[in-house]
């Protein structure tokens, strides 16, 4: 492997310096223990809101495939139908049935995993990005982050990268190479370690705020687009201290969504209009958190759910799909 060589930011130092101050007291803010309480905390009853109108409900599930680790966090998926998965200091390749085809071990503990145009696969760790290159051993490590660093989420498109770090509240454009070539939006709203970004089939870029329970548009040059989300338990919104925790785009331009608290998996237009249920909170166990999301243009659009306490991966299909490879 690779030594990981510094950070080299072609952007201008004061700015920078800003940001990376700001990204101390974020990480800080993501670590800090909560206080303790001085009463016993209030009860909310989330019954009423665990329902699912069943015309809502528009998928099923396909398959079922098992994931050989005991704490899997991150998929992708390939348009032959391969997933990666990772998670014990590791990234495994598996076929449709579960069967590991290739595994790379890893230096330490991976968070997410994207897969891109030409095979190449890269790995959210820590604070930095692991790179796996089609018929090349090993992995090749992109820049040090810094201290505070949370990797939560990359994305490829076209041939650029892009990487949520939650730790400083920062989306970061890398060239195909590792170099730095901007950053994606400000103002983010990170209470816990989930930020997610996710490429759409227009080139175009979205990113999850989920402190202010929304989702942001944008082109890969940063210029915003639009956004859209309401802070609501009801089924059209997103509850909680921050969610959605994942988010996915589907070919036809539509976001899969993933929630905690009231685990459940949604599918929007992109202009925030609520269309379908993958799967709601009967569908998992109780407290289910850290369902990472990709998508497949086959069977009319999958939607590959990580389950990891149940470590599967569920694929969804539209109930009215006709199934084939």
């Amino acid at each position: 492997m690779k030594g990981r060589r510094a950070l080299t930011i072609a952007l201008p130092a004061i700015a920078i310096i800003a940001t990376f101050g700001i990204g101390l007291l974020v990480g800080r803010e993501i670590a800090r223990p909560a206080a303790a309480p001085s009463d016993a905390p209030p009860v909310y009853d989330l019954g009423p809101y665990e329902n699912v109108a069943p015309e809502l409900l528009a998928y099923r599930v396909l398959v079922e495939v098992p994931v050989v680790l005991s704490k899997p966090r991150g998929i992708a998926s390939a348009a032959d139908g391969t997933i990666y998965v990772c998670g014990d200091r590791s990234l495994l390749e598996i076929d449709r049935k579960g069967a590991v085809q290739h595994r790379w071990d890893l230096d330490g503990e991976p968070s997410c995993v994207a897969a891109g145009p030409d095979g190449t696969l890269y790995v959210g760790m820590p604070d930095h990005v692991e790179v796996v290159r089609p018929g090349i051993a090993g992995t090749a490590a992109w820049p040090d982050l810094g201290k505070q660093a949370i990797v939560t989420s990359v994305a490829v498109v076209g041939s650029e990268v892009f990487v949520a770090d939650a730790g400083n509240r920062m989306v970061l454009r890398f060239d195909a190479g590792g170099r730095l070539a901007g950053m994606i939006g400000d103002d983010y709203s990170v209470p816990s370690p989930y930020f997610d970004v996710a490429g759409g089939p227009d080139g175009t870029l979205w990113v999850t705020d989920p402190g202010h329970h929304t989702v942001r548009h944008f082109t890969i040059e940063g210029k915003l687009l639009g956004s859209w989300g309401t802070s609501s338990l009801e089924i059209g919104g997103f509850g909680g201290c921050c969610n959605p925790i994942h988010l996915a785009v589907c070919h036809c331009s539509a976001l899969i969504t993933a929630e905690k608290g009231i685990p459940r998996v949604k599918v929007y237009e992109a202009d925030g209009a609520l269309s379908a249920v993958v799967a709601g909170p009967a569908n998992f166990p109780s407290g289910e958190t850290g369902m990472d999301l990709t998508t497949r243009q086959a069977n009319g659009g999958e939607v590959l759910v990580l389950v990891p306490s149940r470590r599967v991966v569920r694929v969804y299909v539209k109930k009215e799909a006709i199934v084939g490879g």
